[in-house]
């Protein structure tokens, strides 16, 4: 069932979000308060964003006690700020925590945050279809575009039987608010595209807009490995996107397939304005599938959760 929004609820209302620092140091502490004074200016989030302090004080599995803190926000969305050290399996337990989308942010100090560009995604730019060039990839996303399409969606289909990996990188750089990929992927990017890394995507200058939600249903793509810094992870930070979901380690291609296929669904048909919408209905609908429920439980989600989605 698609159910309708009930996070940020539409044109005109606003999203509730608060901000947690991880542990304590103060590089973080003080991102954390930068980055709440940033969110509270920004339209669609409501004025005075809090900040809490998260010690480290927690089980193994959720040492700064996300799980219990974030019940205890009146908040409809958090945004946690950890230190760059940690990889996001590590820190967030879930993309939802308690009803609220977590949306993770990772700075040492406030110059880490992600950089306050001049331009935001473009309502412009339809929306991309991506996806590795082979059939078990290629076959299951046939669909997508013609679906957000008929939708009034406006999507553009970019898979790699058809596009070269110029033609993505261009497309990204043009704003889309939505792009969603389908394909294996590693740590240090997306294997489609002859291989997909952050320094084809790499800022230049300050023509480019940053896309809005890049969806990856590939293994790894925010999984920290020893000293490497996730694609993911990396595209956020330096505000290639807005906001990057996907897996902190490995998941079925099967399992992956039953979650994109809900979560095309759900941009098409649900009434589905923001990020935090978004994750918070694909969590609410994975409880009745439960082979996206298992690829899900690998999700996380970096970045801004009040971020729009466009092109609809």
């Amino acid at each position: 069932m698609i159910r309708p929004a009930k996070v940020g609820g539409g044109p005109g209302s606003t999203l509730r979000l608060a901000v947690a620092a991880l542990g304590d140091d103060p590089g973080t502490g003080q991102a954390a308060l930068e980055l709440a004074r940033r969110l509270a200016g920004r339209s669609g989030v409501a004025p005075g964003v809090p900040v809490e302090m998260f010690p480290r004080d927690g089980p193994r599995r959720d040492p700064f006690g996300v799980r219990c803190r974030v019940a205890r926000l009146d908040a409809e969305a958090v945004v946690v700020v950890a230190p760059t050290r940690w990889g996001p399996r590590r820190v967030v337990p879930a993309a939802v925590v308690g009803g609220r989308p977590i949306g993770l942010v990772q700075a040492d100090g406030p110059g880490d945050l992600p950089p306050e560009r001049p331009v935001a995604a473009s309502a412009a730019a339809p929306w991309l279809v991506t996806a590795m060039g082979k059939d078990v990839f290629l076959e299951p996303t046939e669909h997508w575009a013609e679906t957000l399409n008929s939708a009034g969606r406006r999507a553009r289909d970019l898979r790699a039987d058809r596009a070269r990996r110029d033609d993505l990188v261009a497309a990204l750089r043009s704003g889309p608010g939505v792009v969603l990929y389908a394909g294996h992927g590693r740590t240090r990017g997306w294997s489609g595209y002859q291989g997909l890394r952050w320094r084809h995507l790499r800022p230049e200058g300050d023509t480019a807009r940053p896309a809005g939600v890049m969806v990856a249903f590939a293994c790894d793509t925010l999984k920290r490995s020893r000293s490497r810094v996730a694609f993911g992870s990396r595209l956020v930070a330096s505000g290639v996107a807005r906001a990057y979901l996907g897996a902190v380690g490995s998941i079925r291609t099967a399992d992956a397939e039953v979650l994109s296929e809900l979560v095309v669904r759900h941009l098409a048909w649900g009434a589905i304005p923001t990020v935090a919408e978004l994750v918070r209905s694909v969590e609410e609908a994975v409880a009745d599938e439960p082979s996206a429920g298992a690829a899900w439980r690998s999700f996380r989600l970096l970045g801004d959760p009040s971020t729009r989605l466009t092109a609809a």
